[in-house]
């Protein structure tokens, strides 16, 4: 090795040790000065981006993939890498391109098979995302990354039964009880629940206190906060990656606030433990950040899921879930592992944003075209969904349809789903796509437009 590549490679590794220990800004210091040093390295250069996306410098790391695919253009995890961050910025259309890229160069890595079934999913393709996913977890065995997908696609696959969702969600259940097994060793000895005596301690985790819909409906329970003269006491285990200005709102309410999001699984339920917690409440389920492996070494006595998830979460460690009588009617406990409990007339209350909304006005001309629309997420917008859009508008004549979401913020997903519109027979200048609005206030006003809102299924 010559003596210009040995400093080289010493820098690199140091600044990945680095930020490996949470020293980021050091480590992003010594990879850049590394990256200086020597010809672009297919290794150097992608080691360097996949740091900067970890802190949601995309940008930068979108650069650095390509700088890595410059040197060598088959280097997999530069591949497998850029499609992430591509999906991450929302050019959904470049990174399911690059996923497929990546899993052709590498259909033995789990990111890769990950890389594309999330695209899959993200732009409205469940059932597909399926598919690849089950052939993916045959070849290369179960694994909670995949099944974690695998089963979140199936909450939107119309072809999923009750008890196929339900036992998808048991095998990632019981792939986070295995995982689960390593955290237990020297763990705080876990509270014993005396609901008879004293206060009650109720801990919040989630990984979106921030502008989030989660962080809207929960807020209300922060509010109410609690201080040492009151029955119960409130702390917050924030795994949120990328707080906001909603996040520094959200910590001025009488809480106890845990910083959680370097803590391992091992440290997370020493936290809780060691904070005495006796109802545990995580508003993940298992959507991004999730700490199931966390509830399965079972951090308190009590553990309850809501919110963040529309299904089970199949782990055995989680009792509760919380629900009402619409979003799980009774006949619906089957298909839980935790038990239902139903709060009166409606679990989803939600703070509006600061400042209100402005009320909507009445229609001008009664008689004027029926505005339908959605804001649903692309993933649950299924082809049996769209099949039933437009025959709605058939029936309707000078009916207009307005969908909203995030993936619309990719033209090229925009036209695909006006076009999957138009071979349904209806006519483009019926139809209204639209990309997200900078905060809640303009997404809530974006319904003055809508008349009759539709809902996706299942």
């Amino acid at each position: 090795m010559s003596k210009r590549g040995a400093p080289a490679e010493a820098y690199h590794f140091l600044g990945l040790l680095l930020a490996q220990d949470g020293r980021v800004e050091q480590g992003i210091f010594h990879l850049e000065r590394a990256s200086g040093m020597s010809p672009a390295r297919a290794q150097f250069e992608s080691n360097f981006a996949n740091v900067l996306a970890g802190v949601g410098r995309l940008d930068e790391a979108v650069g650095r993939y390509h700088a890595a695919l410059a040197a060598d253009e088959g280097y997999a995890p530069a591949r497998i890498g850029l499609a992430a961050a591509l999906l991450s910025r929302g050019e959904l259309a470049q990174a399911e391109r690059e996923a497929r890229a990546g899993y052709g160069l590498a259909p033995d890595n789990p990111d890769a098979a990950a890389n594309l079934a999330s695209c899959l999913i993200t732009t409205g393709r469940a059932a597909e995302a399926v598919d690849h996913l089950r052939s993916a977890i045959a070849a290369l065995g179960p694994s909670v990354q995949l099944q974690t997908l695998l089963a979140a696609a199936m909450n939107y696959d119309d072809r999923t039964t009750p008890e196929q969702q339900l036992e998808a969600h048991r095998m990632l259940g019981r792939l986070h009880a295995v995982a689960a097994r390593s955290v237990g060793e020297g763990l705080p000895t876990l509270k014993r629940l005396d609901a008879g005596t004293g206060q009650l301690r109720v801990g919040y985790l989630s990984a979106d206190f921030r502008d989030h819909p989660v962080a809207m409906f929960i807020e209300p329970a922060l509010e109410g906060g609690g201080s040492s003269g009151d029955s119960v006491e409130v702390f917050v285990y924030d795994l949120t990656p990328s707080p906001d200005a909603f996040s520094e709102r959200l910590r001025a309410h009488p809480v106890t606030w845990r910083d959680a999001r370097r803590a391992s699984d091992a440290e997370l339920v020493s936290m809780i433990r060691r904070d005495g917690i006796d109802v545990l409440v995580e508003l993940s389920g298992h959507s991004l950040g999730h700490r199931q492996t966390a509830l399965a070494a079972r951090a308190a006595p009590v553990q309850v899921s809501t919110l963040g998830y529309p299904a089970t979460t199949g782990n055995p460690a989680v009792d509760v879930r919380l629900v009402d009588e619409r979003s799980d009617p009774e006949g619906s406990d089957a298909w839980y592992t935790e038990k239902l409990v139903r709060l009166d007339r409606c679990a989803w209350c939600f703070t509006a944003p600061p400042g209100g909304v402005a009320a909507a006005v009445a229609r001008p001309d009664a008689s004027a075209p029926i505005r339908f629309g959605s804001f649903n997420n692309l993933a649950k917008t299924t082809p049996a969904v769209l099949d039933v859009w437009a025959a709605v508008l058939a029936r309707v004549p000078g009916s207009t349809l307005t969908l909203k979401n995030g993936a619309f913020v990719d033209e090229e997903i925009r036209e695909r789903v006006g076009e999957e519109l138009v071979g349904r027979g209806v006519a483009r200048a019926r139809l209204r796509l639209l990309a997200p609005t900078e905060d809640a206030a303009g997404h809530l006003e974006a319904y003055h437009d809508v008349d009759i809102a539709l809902d996706t299924f299942p």
